[in-house]
């Protein structure tokens, strides 16, 4: 089976961000994995292949913005306030994607008297 060498842009392109994010995740040792070869940067495809399935898998366990947002009756952006603002229930980061863990989401809610 043929090892399929990926671009930096073909990569950011397939993930929906950009040349510098991918920069900025080799530098943090996250992201897909990556090699080199001389001074550019490579992607085997298989690789960016698991990484998208590894995060999918991780995002089974949170509550999308839209979600949250039904389940609270408030809009999205009253979420994203809170966000910014460091309010609100735990968030969590996966590439652009904002998620609400499960167990931490509802825990907050009940806490703060939200019936769901």
């Amino acid at each position: 089976m043929k090892k399929i060498r990926l671009t930096p842009a073909e990569v950011a392109a397939r993930l929906g961000n950009s040349e510098r994010t991918l920069q900025r995740w080799r530098k943090e040792k996250t992201g897909p994995v990556w090699g080199r070869s001389g001074a550019r940067f490579y992607y085997l495809e298989s690789d960016v292949v698991a990484w998208e399935q590894e995060r999918q898998a991780a995002m089974q366990e949170y509550i999308s913005i839209n979600e949250a947002a039904g389940l609270l009756e408030l809009s999205e952006n009253t979420l994203a306030v809170w966000r910014m603002k460091g309010t609100g229930p735990e968030y969590a980061k996966i590439g652009r994607i904002v998620g609400y863990p499960k167990t931490q989401f509802y825990e907050w809610a009940k806490k703060h008297g939200y019936k769901i």
